[in-house]
This record gives structure tokens, C-alpha cells and sequence, in this order.
């Protein structure tokens, strides 16, 4: 039909391979927001890691106190684990509330710089809630093994400060 009216075709794609174009451009993208938020949960850990290990420094003597009266390495430890958790569960309660607006906002950037076009926005609780829970394993398995080495240390070195003093 168009070689009848002199017209050349250039370029003829099906639906199919249209279709598979856009998804291989929308899994990029996907697995680009994937990768930023695992990179926000490292973050957050190395964030929450260093709070931790300065919070455990400042209470040296709180900590000297705690073995002085018998408390052990693993009391210790609970009590700073604890802090931290506690420290992680506010901080996620505080940004749920801002998740919702900048997940309407940034879906919304991203369909109009890339396809000129609002993108339809969903917002799941279940998948806000899966992805706390990802970041809190994240968070919980990196401050746990950082959290023992700075509480034990910071427990032993208090113990052998103040068993030094006494002798």
C-alpha cells in the first residue's frame, strides 16, 4: 500500500516489539528506584551506626556505672541494641506520614519528564510496610554486629579503666 504511493518505509515495528520496548524502558527505571532505595536503607544504617557509636562513647561512664554495679557485657549490649531499635522504629513512624505526598510527588516528576503524562499513582500500606521491614533487617543486621563490637568495647574498656583504679 505505501509502495504505491511512493512512500519509503524507514522503520516498522509491530505492538509486540513496541510493547517490549517500553518494558525494558520501564524496568531500567524500576530497578534504578530499586537500587536508591536499598541505598537509602545503607545509608540510614551507617547513619543510625554512627549515632549509636558516638551515643556509646558519650555514656562511658554510664557504662563504667552499669559494670560497677554488676551489670554484664550482655545487658549491656540489650540496653544499647534496644536504644537503637528504638531509635530506628521512631524515625521510620516519623517518615511513613512524608512517604505518601513524596511518593505522589516523584511518580508524578517522573511520568511528566519521561512521558509528558502524570503517571497513575497507587500508594499499597502492605508494600510500605514490607519495605520497613527490608530496612529494618538491613539496619538491625548492620547496627547488631556494629552495636556488639562498640558495646563490648566500650564495656570492657570501662571495666579495665575503673579495675585499674581500684588496685
Amino acid at each position: 500500500a505505501y509502495s504505491k504511493r511512493d512512500i519509503e518505509l524507514a522503520d516498522l515495528q509491530s505492538a509486540n516489539q513496541v510493547r517490549e520496548a517500553n518494558q525494558t524502558a520501564f524496568d531500567i527505571i524500576v530497578y534504578l528506584m530499586l537500587f536508591m532505595a536499598v541505598l537509602a536503607a545503607v545509608v540510614g544504617s551507617v547513619g543510625l551506626m554512627s549515632t549509636m557509636s558516638i551515643n556509646v562513647v558519650e555514656r562511658a561512664r554510664e557504662i563504667g556505672v552499669m559494670r560497677a554495679i554488676g551489670a554484664t557485657s550482655t545487658a549491656i549490649l540489650s540496653a544499647v541494641v534496644a536504644e537503637g531499635t528504638l531509635v530506628g522504629v521512631l524515625s521510620w513512624l516519623i517518615a511513613l506520614p512524608f512517604s505518601y505526598p513524596s511518593a505522589f510527588m516523584f511518580g508524578r516528576a517522573v511520568g511528566l519528564a519521561l512521558l509528558k503524562v502524570p503517571l497513575d499513582f497507587s500508594y499499597s500500606l502492605s508494600g510500605a510496610m514490607m519495605i520497613s521491614d527490608q530496612c529494618f533487617i538491613v539496619r538491625g543486621s548492620s547496627f547488631i554486629s556494629h552495636g556488639y563490637l562498640t558495646g563490648t568495647s566500650a564495656a570492657l574498656s570501662q571495666w579495665s579503666i575503673s579495675g585499674a583504679h581500684s588496685s
